[in-house]
């Protein structure tokens, strides 16, 4: 969890696809050090169950945040 969180027009924004790929970029690396943003993009509760495991399942793959 972080103390930032990405405003709730910019979440929207990126799960209907209108951001830049920079700017999915920069959701994609805080959704997945944050939880709570993880759930406010889900319509309801057994989604954002869905979004949580998911995230926790690929968590050992996914790269560390940085340059690659």
């Amino acid at each position: 969890m972080t103390a930032f969180h990405v405003d709730a027009r910019v979440l929207t924004a990126y799960a209907e696809g209108g951001l830049a790929d920079n700017d999915a970029w920069s959701v994609e690396a805080h959704l997945d050090r944050c939880a709570a943003c993880r759930t406010s993009i889900a319509p309801d509760a057994s989604t954002a169950l869905v979004v949580e495991a998911v995230a926790v399942s690929l968590g050992g793959r996914l790269p560390t945040q940085g340059r690659v």
